[in-house]
């Protein structure tokens, strides 16, 4: 699939927003809130590698967002482990 590296930036834009406006309830749990967000992001990561940029003949501009999210994913799982350990858990 192609897809131009703006239009790239503009999902991973709107799917930010999409977790930033989700509703929070004050009686859910914040580890399981992590969890959630976590698999947003890590679906959103899979389906980013192997998109190009119709424009650039260089390497799959999804790659290298994908990898990013990875690292995101990576904070977001140490946030979780934390939380469960200073909880007893």
């Amino acid at each position: 699939m192609k897809i131009s590296a703006e239009r790239l930036k503009k999902i991973i834009k709107e799917e930010v927003q999409h977790v930033r406006t989700m509703p929070i309830r004050e009686e859910e749990d914040p580890a399981v809130l992590i969890d959630q967000a976590t698999s947003i992001v890590e679906q959103v990561a899979k389906e980013l590698y192997g998109l190009t940029d119709p424009g650039d003949a260089g390497p799959p501009v999804g790659d290298e967002y994908a990898k990013q999210l990875e690292g995101a994913i990576a904070m977001f799982n140490q946030a979780h482990a934390s939380m469960l350990t200073g909880m007893g858990e």
